[in-house]
């Protein structure tokens, strides 16, 4: 995937997708959408390749996940103390 795609999480996260950024490309056949996958079709492979870049499709923001805290072992999970103990 290349570094400039936003990486989307699973469920309905597709807000918009803005085909008229990709007309003006050559061979352009169909932009697809079902659900939250988004395709493009086009006659040759460059010119998909370029439509898939140029597209603009707008995304519902990726849920932030807390931080883990550090612990001595880093695979492990931290340990969390019960109250009282």
């Amino acid at each position: 995937m290349p570094a400039s795609m936003p990486v989307a999480f699973v469920g309905t996260s597709l807000i918009a997708v803005d085909e008229a950024s990709v007309r003006d490309i050559p061979g352009l056949v169909a932009v697809v959408r079902i659900g939250d996958f988004v395709g493009v079709v086009a006659e040759r492979e460059e010119n998909a390749i370029k439509a898939a870049a140029q597209l603009k499709v707008t995304w519902k923001p990726v849920p932030t996940l807390a931080r883990p805290r550090r612990t001595s072992r880093p695979h492990c999970a931290p340990i969390r103390r019960r109250r009282g103990r």
